[in-house]
């Protein structure tokens, strides 16, 4: 008898960057760092977002997410945060840009179609530029 095991359920984060249209990513298990620069998991172009801005560490739905000492800060629900857990339902805001994490089981809004050209990392579909 084979068991088949479904695949896990990977946690969705809606972004929202001032004059871009909406788009989804999901959370890999382990650290995701967002930030401007190509060296981070989600690269977000605002000049609002610090190059390493913040990490979401965690694994099983259980999420933590600490500030790398950026330039505008992060908030959690409109409070700073140097680290702090973040729940489903949540707003981070890095700067000006919004991430939501998106409640279980509800679809996040789809790429972008058009992105800029060699502005994207692998990971993430980027809004074309301001």
């Amino acid at each position: 008898m084979t068991i088949r095991s479904s695949p896990p359920v990977m946690d969705k984060l809606t972004i929202n960057v001032p004059g871009a249209p909406a788009w989804g990513i999901e959370l890999k298990p382990g650290v995701n760092r967002f930030g401007r620069s190509l060296n981070t998991d989600f690269q977000i172009s605002h000049p609002s977002v610090s190059g390493a801005h913040c990490e979401v560490g965690g694994t099983d739905g259980a999420w933590v997410v600490k500030d790398l000492g950026s330039t505008n800060g992060t908030l959690l629900d409109g409070t700073p945060v140097r680290e702090s857990p973040w729940q489903r339902g949540q707003t981070l805001r890095l700067g000006e840009v919004e991430i939501v994490f998106t409640p279980e089981n509800a679809p996040p809004p789809a790429p972008p179609a058009a992105t800029a050209p060699g502005t994207a990392s692998a990971d993430v579909p980027l809004p074309p530029p301001m």
